[in-house]
């Protein structure tokens, strides 16, 4: 009951615009400042520029904000401070319901539902064609687990996708993002649960099929980094020594 009566806090603001299909997916954080608790600051005046079809790779120790940057670019929480642009609109301009179908963030721990395969892929672009399947589950090295399940795409897997490995679930969620045909794609150590030669073939593959794609990678692992074109380290929720504090 509590969680059915919680207060919606990101919602569409009146007059909100629906995104430009032509548009080239740059993002750019300015003077952010944000915080799950008024004391502790996450991030610290932050500002990150990525240019359209950029691979980024945020990195540095556990909580200096990595995750949380990335989800204000998905606009999962709004700003305290500062802006966040999108194609240079503020997040906050764009109709949610748009802004999900173009950014797509994909969690460490995926969320799957207890109905097929099929229906798990299909969730976010139900229009897909079947040749798009193929094509993405090949891509996501899905073929194996098609071929292990009875009724293969058509074979239901259980509550939170219960019935796969932690690596098949992630790889079901990349899938299914890439399905979408995101303007950005944000991958918050989505290859965590991958053994090191899977994810190395996985990266590769994605080489081209994001081509154009504004793509942010945060990972604790070596080769999703080396495979970003830029590397931002953040410290204790900004960059560089010279940032003026949210405090």
């Amino acid at each position: 009951m509590e969680i059915a009566q919680a207060e919606v806090v990101v919602k569409d603001r009146p007059g909100a615009l629906t995104l430009d299909k032509q548009g080239s997916g740059a993002v750019e954080l300015k003077g952010v400042c944000f915080s799950y608790r008024e004391d502790r600051p996450v991030l610290d005046s932050l500002s990150i520029r990525v240019k359209a079809g950029e691979r980024l790779a945020l990195t540095g120790t556990s909580g200096n904000g990595k995750s949380t940057a990335a989800k204000l670019m998905a606009r999962l929480y709004d700003a305290r401070a500062g802006v966040v642009l999108l194609d240079g609109t503020d997040v906050r301009d764009i109709k949610l319901k748009s802004l999900r179908s173009s950014v797509i963030f994909v969690p460490q721990d995926p969320v799957l539902f207890d109905v097929t395969l099929r229906e798990n892929l299909l969730y976010g672009n139900p229009r897909a064609t079947q040749e798009e399947l193929d094509t993405i589950t090949k891509l996501t090295q899905l073929e194996n687990l098609i071929k292990r399940l009875p009724n293969g795409l058509d074979e239901s897997l259980g509550p939170r996708g219960n019935r796969l490995s932690g690596g098949e679930r992630q790889r079901v969620a990349l899938a299914r993002a890439l399905l979408q045909h995101p303007k950005v794609l944000i991958l918050d150590e989505s290859t965590s649960a991958l053994d090191e030669v899977t994810e190395k073939r996985l990266f590769n593959a994605l080489h081209e099929s994001l081509k154009g794609v504004t793509t942010i990678v945060i990972s604790h692992r070596p080769y999703p980094t080396l495979w970003a074109n830029r590397i931002v380290p953040l410290n204790y929720g900004h960059i560089g020594e010279n940032a003026q504090s949210c405090m």
